[in-house]
């Protein structure tokens, strides 16, 4: 009789090991929270940082001088604890606004996603916002950054 409860409780452990393994499972009917939360970005370029923007504040600035480009400008974004990402999700592009587009323009990077160049039209200063869209809706979106634009 021994056996047989001893037996018996072995099982009993198993099975509860297996029910709280399978208990620690995602839930598939949740959303995948697997990716990260832009709360900022860095303008990054020849490994600068050229412009950061966290908590809401801008540091730095976009110079170009007049018909020229900058060089390659990279998109970063910032999670909560301020690591940098690039999101990967084929739903997510980067989209940007500027103040006044007769000082200054935006030019993706040819086959590039983050990657972008300002072009100085006139001598002047404007602003821009940069926006990360999520399936066309924006997920997160910078503070004026401002551009000048030099002779």
């Amino acid at each position: 009789m021994n056996l047989r409860l001893f037996a018996l409780m072995l099982n009993v452990m198993v099975l509860g090991s297996l029910l709280v393994l399978s208990s620690c499972k995602d839930n598939p009917v949740e959303e995948d929270d697997d990716h990260a939360e832009a709360e900022g970005l860095v303008l990054r370029s020849s490994g600068v940082d050229v412009v950061t923007v966290r908590e809401g504040r801008v540091t730095g600035e976009i110079t170009v001088r007049v018909n020229t480009s900058t060089d390659h400008l990279t998109v970063y974004f910032l999670d909560h604890n301020g690591n940098r990402f690039q999101p990967t999700e084929a739903d997510k592009d980067l989209r940007w606004v500027i103040a006044d587009t007769t000082v200054a323009q935006i030019e993706r990077e040819a086959g590039e996603k983050w990657d972008i160049h300002v072009h100085g039209k006139k001598v002047g200063q404007t602003n821009v916002e940069l926006q990360l869209l999520h399936a066309g809706h924006v997920d997160f979106r910078t503070p004026p950054i401002p551009i000048r634009v030099t002779q």
